[in-house]
């Protein structure tokens, strides 16, 4: 996502259109949270080209689960900067710099 989008504040994490957009596209239904009736049904959203390259691209992982931890390729361009977070937790984040 654009740096410019991740939330900066305990109101804009709790009101984060981003989070409920990416948490959406994992879940079977994206307007309840998940759980063991709402499964993740999705791990990896690729929005464009293969690969982590752009806006809405995603991976869930899920601990305790079958999914504690997930390898995709970043493809973006060298000298690209990618922000991120987790869509349920979004003070959790981070980057990845493509060198």
């Amino acid at each position: 996502m654009r740096k410019a989008d991740l939330p900066c504040t305990v109101a804009q994490a709790n009101q984060c259109m981003p989070c409920e957009m990416l948490a959406a596209g994992h879940l079977r239904n994206p307007k309840a949270a998940p759980d063991q009736n709402n499964p993740i049904v999705h791990w990896t959203l690729d929005k464009g080209r293969p690969g982590l390259d752009t806006v809405g691209d995603s991976v869930a992982i899920q601990q305790p689960g079958p999914h504690r931890s997930v390898t995709v390729k970043v493809t973006a361009k060298a000298g690209t900067t990618l922000y991120f977070l987790c869509a349920v937790h979004p003070w959790m984040q981070g980057k990845i710099i493509v060198k």
